[in-house]
């Protein structure tokens, strides 16, 4: 599938893996930090609208949305699974 824009919201990947859709926010920090401060209320918004956009497009699929840090620190990688629900 393309990789639309909505509403300035670019979602860094889209996958299917079986019947859901996995959207993938990828987020590049100095040092591992809670979820809270990776994401702040209007960036989980247009997420949100982001979300309900692919549930629109395709409602025989499920869909959920990560979040990936990645830090030059460990640990590495953390990722936040359906973070908006």
């Amino acid at each position: 599938m393309a990789r639309p824009r909505h509403e300035r919201v670019q979602t860094d990947l889209v996958l299917k893996r079986g019947n859901t859709l996995v959207l993938i926010e990828v987020k590049t920090r100095r040092r591992p930090e809670a979820l809270e401060k990776v994401l702040h209320h209007a960036q989980r918004q247009r997420l949100a609208q982001q979300v309900k956009f692919w549930a629109a497009r395709a409602p025989h699929l499920g869909v959920r949305l990560d979040v990936v840090v990645v830090t030059p620190v460990w640990p590495w990688l953390r990722v936040y699974r359906s973070v908006l629900g």
